[in-house]
């Protein structure tokens, strides 16, 4: 059963929709009355509302319900039914998402439903930016008891917006980069004028001296992480998805693998687990598209989420011994980490 539900939010209204858990006979049996203590709550992917393109995230949340689990969609500021204000452009929007200024909303609205709803925990995801507004909501969480994140094919790259060819170059701009173009010729011509002449040799030899003197004291550790991505990578995005790592919250990120988008080719999620893997479930789905609507895209998003939240939250939150709670899984729940 669906119903919507309002909360008050750092002095906004925020609406959103509540998939009351199923207790019908087959729905987990064992463990009803546990799964129905660990809540799912899912954002906004985009611009879009709750119910994401083609009500995926709607049916998601009764496959959810339907499971035991109570699930909720909100409507996060200025979007859908709820109160706030947006950016006058879409990419203003975008990179507001990118850089997780509606973390704080997420992390909060997940503490008041925790509250409200006498939940031990909640896993908080979304689809595209829903799940990346998670994320940081997770990172910066204290209190909200958030237990998990779900990622439905995050974007790791930043947008690109290409200069429009109306918008003229200032004065000061056109005079530095012809001032650059001159400066790369006369250096051009001063190189081949040098190697041309005899005095070539000598000053070849202290260059090459003046070289490896300067390499043997650059430091020989990991490059640093701008130098291993595609200068459009989200950095801030990717630290803070590996600082969450360390605190060994599960994470289900499924991707889309769209044949479209074969010109991807660089696998952030590949850089990101190729030291520790930590917690992070990743599933790919083929013959779909990143909204997950074509193929057999909306289904199998419903199966691997229901078999990861059985996995890993309708058996662990039945009575365990005293042992287990004292592991570094059961402190993440309290856990902060600042947004860097």
């Amino acid at each position: 059963m669906r119903r919507c539900v309002e909360i008050q939010v750092k002095g906004l209204r925020l609406w959103g929709t509540f998939h009351q858990p199923s207790t019908r006979q087959g729905s987990l049996q064992s463990s009803e009355t546990d799964a129905e203590k660990t809540g799912i709550l899912l954002f906004n992917s985009g611009f879009l509302p709750r119910s994401a393109q083609g009500d995926l995230l709607a049916h998601l949340a009764d496959k959810i319900a339907a499971a035991g689990f109570p699930a909720f969609r909100f409507d996060l500021p200025g979007l859908g039914d709820s109160e706030g204000d947006l950016p006058e452009d879409a990419v203003t929007f975008v990179r507001s998402v990118e850089r997780g200024v509606l973390g704080p909303y997420a992390s909060a609205l997940a503490a008041k439903l925790v509250r409200v709803h006498g939940l031990e925990k909640i896993i908080v995801g979304g689809l595209c930016g829903g799940g990346i507004t998670a994320l940081y909501g997770a990172v910066i969480s204290k209190g909200s008891r958030i237990g998990g994140v779900l990622m439905l094919d995050p974007i790791f790259n930043l947008v690109q917006v290409q200069e429009s060819q109306l918008q003229k170059k200032s004065r000061a701009s056109r005079w530095k980069e012809s001032w650059l173009i001159r400066m790369k010729a006369v250096y051009e011509e001063l190189r081949i004028s040098i190697l041309s002449q005899r005095l070539s040799a000598p000053l070849q030899k202290i260059y090459s001296r003046m070289k490896a003197a300067r390499n043997s004291h650059r430091p020989t550790g990991a490059r640093p992480l701008s130098q291993s991505l595609p200068k459009e990578a989200n950095l801030k995005l990717i630290r803070n998805f590996e600082r969450l790592m360390t605190t060994r919250l599960p994470m289900l990120v499924i991707n889309a693998q769209d044949p479209r988008r074969a010109g991807d080719s660089f696998d952030y999620l590949e850089y990101i687990l190729r030291n520790d893997r930590g917690r992070v479930d990743c599933r790919k789905i083929e013959g779909t598209n990143h909204s997950f609507l074509e193929g057999n895209g909306p289904k199998a998003v419903q199966e691997v989420t229901d078999e990861w939240l059985k996995a890993n939250f309708a058996a662990s939150l039945s009575p365990r011994p005293q042992s287990v709670k004292e592991t570094a899984r059961g402190k993440t729940m309290e856990m902060a980490l600042s947004i860097e």
